[in-house]
């Protein structure tokens, strides 16, 4: 699953599939707080923010790692070539 996170009309927001944008209100150093519970960015040893834990009351510390799509290999298709 790919979660989303940007800032919009200086808000920061969470979006991933079938759900809407949620709003993030910050608590605390890296941590925020949304209508569907807790996020707190991890950071690497560098200080960069290399993904997210994610808690709500039915899931705790859901590890997201951050993905720079930028940086993706091409897709490779399996398909067979079409033959005349």
């Amino acid at each position: 699953m790919s979660y989303t996170v940007r800032i919009a009309d200086n808000t920061l927001v969470i979006r991933w599939p079938r759900r809407d944008e949620v709003v993030l209100d910050a608590v605390g150093g890296d941590r925020f707080v949304g209508s569907l519970g807790a996020v707190t960015f991890t950071r690497s040893a560098t200080g960069g923010i290399d993904g997210l834990r994610g808690s709500s009351r039915r899931l705790r510390h859901l590890r997201a790692e951050r993905v720079d799509l930028s940086r993706q290999p091409p897709a490779i298709s399996t398909s067979a070539p079409v033959r005349p």
